[in-house]
């Protein structure tokens, strides 16, 4: 690698000089459509700029609601003849200069009365409107008195032509120049808003223009709100923050403000269902209060720095929502209750506690308390303003501003909006520095601790990783965990990572998996893997975490125990093996020579080459026990169906035993596997044995043959005999481990030998007075295992 490092400085990446062509043309694209973007702006600037500067059609509107004479009545105006007469005209009063502004008047049958002459508007439209700046307008009456002819135009909310999408929102008149310049107009309403003589008289062209201007913000912002509101409510479900979900409520709701007072429920969306569009658009203005309420609550945190107001403030958010609901019921529904709907406490008590509640703390120095106020000064400002113009003579400026309340709504909550996002992602930045510094920290510890750590994503890719033992195992992040460990491992070993395999894929649990790797030495180096499943936040299933442990000294202290153990095993066998051969030929040997030399058919020889038959037995079975430990695989006898080659090996078993101790068979007709009968003979053979010592001549034995699976079947011996105690049951299986003083402890050596030629497995269930039962599991292609292995062998 040294070497090749200077000839690749030299040549130099052939691919740079192909990237900076490629750079050098995107450049040279983007400066020309900069230009180009550029120098169309210039061209529509000077087209329009051609055209010259459009009519200003705000000279042709005229506010007669400061010029006129006003009266307040209820309900004792009938026709125009009540409204034309000296004693009504008696009661009117000159407005002076300010629009007249009375309260809420709409449940006790309130009307406002406007008198004035119809003034000369200027521009060259010859068509003129008389227009009531009010979408809350329920009826309308204007009566028109051009010398001496009294014509009335009645308006309703309710109208056919309203119902059917042709009306207008707020009561507009429509005439000709000559029909309505000079007469003398009066016009009185009714309406669920505060009395304001907001009237105009204005072209026709300066009417359209304003309707389309208070059509087009309100869809626009309101379309804005309702855009936010679904973005923070969205934003908090996600992060489960409640007061982002708060404020999405309330700048949903707030839209229905922006959209249902300029009537664009009644007019445009919901014309044929005025009591319907009477429900969208004044239910949900408690509501925003009462988010507001909520929002307020968890955003400063009061249920743990002030809960009992945070329960005051939640109680008052619960109340304020069924004020709307009193209201629908009267105004959309006509139902009667015993509720005023003027008495509006419950809203205003909840604004003032909010209000209140921002102002305490942020004097004391809350800083979401400041920030919520700095967000809101907007809407203060104009809520302020409105009130001032209702209690105070309006001038025509600031009459707009009451009409108007739609920009401080929605600077109000953008400003708010972009305060919340941005704190959270403040906070989320301050908790992924806290994250990277733990992170950081575990992997500083992980460098001096004797574990190493690992974990993977649900791809199986390593997600983190720290430790010595991690990097000398090449766990680097963004590796694939199972193919970085199989690249270690010692082929030559009969080690398998499918159980991390399986925890990674089915989410179980993997302890103490052992794992050899190859270092350069002739040993190499062992290692442990704990592993589980984990979950990333919201539950959403990941991969596994563990931890890698050096047990290189804790297997090479085991394999040498069991090193150790084998030769005390192989020690004691070899010393039983030399002593019982040892005991039993001298006896052959000298009694062989003196029958040879000395007696051949007398009484003495026969007595002496019974020694010999004796002696000679006994050194049979002890060879033939230890070969069959040593050698189970020889074959003996013919390949029979389980079922045959255990019947016929307990009816020899049978026997060899006294004949007060039957054996009961409960053989299945299984035919396969197919098994050489003189193992069979052998395994039931020591099996049958054992349980006629445990059982001492009386009590039950009982062999039996079924079917546990279409691939395995079991072979049993049990007996009701004394039973083993744990010890014994745990080492039953070792060689020369026997509970008997004249035993050798191979019989059940010699049966686990066979069957794990056989491909099975023995178990072993006893209890101390519960009886014994050995259980022998076999796979049904056990013929085929066992003949493989005894050709291979």
């Amino acid at each position: 690698m040294a070497a090749i490092e200077p000839v690749r400085k030299t040549v130099g990446d052939p691919h740079a000089g192909v990237g900076r062509i490629v750079l050098w043309v995107a450049g040279v694209a983007l400066a020309f459509y900069a230009a180009s973007v550029v120098f169309l702006f210039i061209s529509a600037l000077r087209i329009d700029a051609s055209y010259g500067p459009p009519p200003d059609v705000t000279s042709e509107s005229i506010l007669v609601g400061s010029s006129s004479d006003y009266l307040l009545d209820f309900d004792t105006i009938g026709g125009p003849d009540d409204l034309l007469s000296a004693e009504t005209a008696a009661r009117f009063t000159p407005a002076g200069g300010s629009v007249p502004v009375f309260g809420m008047h709409y449940f006790d049958n309130g009307w406002l009365w406007l008198r004035f002459t119809v003034p000369s508007v200027g521009g060259t439209d010859g068509n003129v409107t008389i227009r009531l700046s009010d979408p809350r307008v329920r009826s309308a009456r204007l009566v028109v008195d051009n010398k001496g002819v009294v014509t009335e135009y009645p308006w309703s909310q309710h109208d056919d032509n309203r119902r059917s999408g042709l009306g207008s929102r707020t009561p507009v008149f429509h005439f000709q120049r000559g029909q309505i310049e000079g007469a003398t107009a009066y016009i009185g309403f009714h309406t669920l808003s505060i009395l304001r003589g907001s009237v105009f008289v204005e072209t026709r062209r300066a009417y359209e223009a304003w309707d389309r201007g208070h059509v087009v913000i309100p869809s626009v912002l309101g379309g804005a709100l309702t855009a936010l509101g679904v973005y923070l409510a969205v934003t908090g479900l996600l992060l489960r923050e409640w007061p982002l979900i708060a404020a999405g409520a309330m700048s949903v709701t707030m839209m229905t403000t922006i959209s249902g007072g300029p009537g664009l429920f009644h007019a445009e969306l919901l014309p044929a269902s005025p009591a319907m569009a009477d429900l969208v658009a004044y239910l949900p203005r408690p509501l925003a209060v009462s988010a507001w309420l909520v929002f307020l609550i968890g955003y400063l945190d009061l249920w743990r720095s002030a809960r009992r107001w945070a329960y005051f403030l939640m109680a008052a958010a619960l109340v304020i929502p069924f004020q709307s609901v009193n209201a629908a019921l009267k105004i959309g529904l006509g139902i009667d209750t015993p509720i005023p709907v003027e008495a509006s406490l419950p809203m205003l008590t909840g604004i003032l506690a909010g209000i209140g509640t921002l102002a305490v703390y942020a004097y004391r120095g809350n800083r979401h308390a400041r920030i919520f106020l700095i967000c809101w000064l907007p809407l203060f400002i104009g809520m302020l303003a409105r009130i001032w113009i209702i209690l105070f003579p309006t001038p025509r400026a600031a009459l707009a501003l009451a009409d108007d309340p739609y920009v401080d709504v929605v600077a109000s909550m953008v400003a708010l909006a972009i305060a919340m996002v941005t704190d959270i992602q403040a906070r989320e930045l301050r908790l992924r520095r806290d994250a990277e510094e733990k992170e950081q920290r575990l992997r500083e510890y992980a460098e001096i601790a004797t574990d190493s750590f690992f974990e993977t994503d649900r791809a199986g890719l390593i997600s983190n990783a720290a430790g010595p033992l991690a990097r000398e195992l090449g766990l680097e992040r963004g590796v694939e965990f199972i193919a970085a460990l199989g690249a270690r491992l010692d082929p030559s070993q009969p080690i398998t990572l499918a159980p991390l395999a399986r925890a990674q894929s089915l989410r179980e649990t993997v302890k103490g998996l052992e794992l050899h790797v190859p270092n350069g030495d002739a040993r190499g180096r062992w290692f442990a893997f704990n592993a589980s499943p984990w979950s990333a936040a919201g539950g959403t299933e990941a991969g596994i975490r563990g931890t890698i442990i050096d047990i290189t000294p804790q297997v090479e202290r085991r394999e040498k125990e069991a090193e150790s153990n084998k030769l005390v095993a192989m020690g004691r066998m070899a010393g039983g093996i030399a002593h019982e051969v040892n005991n039993l030929l001298h006896p052959i040997i000298n009694l062989a020579r003196r029958v040879r030399d000395r007696h051949v058919s007398d009484r003495e020889a026969r007595q002496m080459l019974d020694l010999v038959i004796d002696s000679g037995k006994r050194a049979g079975d002890v060879v033939g026990g230890v070969l069959a430990a040593v050698s189970p695989h020889r074959r003996r006898g013919p390949l029979l169906p389980i079922n045959a080659a255990a019947e016929r090996a307990v009816a020899a078993a049978q026997a060899s035993l006294p004949p007060s101790l039957g054996i009961e068979l409960k053989i299945e007709p299984v035919d396969r596997p197919r098994l050489p009968l003189g193992e069979m003979l052998q395994v039931i053979g020591n099996l049958v044995q054992n349980a006629a010592r445990a059982v001492g001549g009386e009590g039950r034995i009982i062999v039996a043959v079924a079917r546990r699976s279409d691939t395995t079947v079991v072979l049993s011996v049990a007996d009701d005999g004394e039973g083993m105690h744990e010890q014994m049951r745990r080492t039953a299986l070792e060689p020369f481990v026997t509970s008997r003083p004249d035993g050798n402890g191979l019989g059940l050596a010699a049966v686990a030998a066979i069957v794990d030629v056989w491909g099975g497995s023995v178990d072993i269930q006893s209890a101390p007075g519960q009886g014994t039962i050995v259980s022998i599991e076999i796979p049904t292609d056990a013929d085929i295992r066992a003949e493989t292995q005894i050709e291979s062998k």
